[in-house]
Parts: structure tokens; C-alpha cells; sequence
């Protein structure tokens, strides 16, 4: 057994992890915001994360970060990994690629339906059943034990209760359903992004922890 730190839209904070824990997962707002624009961002998150280091050491207890960014993450993931990295935190960006621990395999998927045209990862319907299809076109070839996204799928804890409204990826929904092969279907599809429904469930087979401003340990 693997025992998953999930944790997600920390949006620039370090809460303290509770429990034992072999690596963590974060799936995305992980940098706070200063002002809205990809290049102004980009630049002040990259710089913000140059003075979090010793927080990040000390907030992981030195145990391995599997990232995937979110829509409030202008930073680019090979850059923050770059960075960690250059500093002795073992960082894995997971963005559309398989990254192993030990035997468990990992895929990221940081993109979120459109929201207002200023967000990172934003993709309209067309492009994200692009996204998708490349997600699927790998996973019922090599088998995903545990995809990351920032978004979960639609009408899975996305209920954003202050809005009165589901915000969930209706492309990922459509990807698990009618696109994975029933056998390559992943154990686990750890999410984020509406903070209002953070919890874990069963879908379809497949165990869902939206994480956002929480943190669960899972077992895989």
C-alpha cells in the first residue's frame, strides 16, 4: 500500500498535514494570486515560490510532491517543478504524462471548463474533448492507477453552494463513461478546484477525493 497525502487549493498556504503519509498529491491552486494577467502572474508566483522553500520542506516532511496545477496557477508546471526540484524537494509535474511511484501510476489533467477568459487551464468544449481524447488515447493503452485533476467530473462534488450551481467537467464525465475501456479505468481520480464539496465517494468503480481547501490519506 501507497498511502496518498491528497490536498488541494491551498492557494498559497501550508495547513498542516495530519496523519502518516508516504508522498503528497495536490491537485492545483496551489500559488496564491496577485494581480490577474498569465505573464504578471507567472512571474510574482514564480518568485512567491522562491521564498516558500523551507515551508514547502517542512510542510511535505521531505516526503515527495506529485503536483498538478490549477486555474489560479499562471506559473508553468515545468517551472515549478524546476524549482523545487533546484532546491532538493522531490517534485513530479503530472501535466498529460505517466509519472510511476513505486507501482502505482499517475496522470495529471489540470484543465477547467471556461469560467471568464482570465483563468489558467480554461478550455471550451471543443478543446477539452481534445484534452480528453489524448488522456484516453494513453490510459487504454498503459494503465493509470490515479489520474489528478484540478476539475472533478460533472455532477461528482462539484456543487458550489454558495453559487447554487455544478461546476464540474462534463468532458471528463463523458472521458470516464464512454471513452476508458471498463478494465483500464482508473482506482482513483483525485480533484479539487469547488471548495464547497470537498469529500470523498464512489463513481462508477472509481474512488473520487475532491481535496479542495482540505486534505484526506488514501490508501492505494
Amino acid at each position: 500500500m501507497t498511502r496518498i497525502k491528497h490536498v488541494s487549493d491551498t492557494h498559497g498556504k501550508f495547513p498542516r498535514l495530519i496523519g502518516n503519509f508516504d508522498i503528497v498529491v495536490h491537485t492545483g491552486d496551489f500559488c496564491p494570486n496577485f494581480v490577474y494577467g498569465v505573464d504578471t502572474e507567472a512571474y510574482h508566483q514564480e518568485m512567491w515560490l522562491n521564498t516558500k522553500i523551507a515551508e514547502i520542506e517542512e510542510w511535505t516532511l521531505n516526503k515527495p510532491l506529485y503536483f498538478v496545477l490549477g486555474n489560479h496557477d499562471y506559473i508553468s508546471p515545468a517551472v515549478f517543478e524546476a524549482t523545487l526540484r533546484k532546491h532538493g524537494i522531490e517534485a513530479y509535474d503530472l501535466t498529460e504524462k505517466i509519472v510511476s511511484h513505486n507501482n502505482l501510476t499517475f496522470y495529471g489533467f489540470p484543465y477547467v471548463p471556461p469560467i471568464n477568459g482570465k483563468y489558467a487551464y480554461e478550455l471550451n468544449a471543443e478543446q477539452m474533448a481534445d484534452r480528453i481524447d489524448a488522456m484516453v488515447a494513453v490510459a487504454n493503452v498503459t494503465y493509470i492507477d490515479v489520474i489528478a485533476a484540478h476539475c472533478p467530473p460533472a455532477g461528482c462534488l462539484d456543487y458550489c453552494f454558495n453559487q447554487h450551481k455544478r461546476f464540474g467537467n462534463s468532458g471528463l464525465s463523458t472521458g470516464l463513461d464512454y471513452k476508458f475501456s471498463k478494465d483500464m479505468l482508473p482506482s482513483a481520480l483525485l480533484v479539487g478546484h469547488i471548495h464547497t464539496s470537498h469529500g470523498v465517494t464512489m463513481r462508477n468503480g472509481v474512488l473520487v477525493s475532491n481535496a479542495a481547501t482540505s486534505q484526506y490519506t488514501l490508501e492505494l
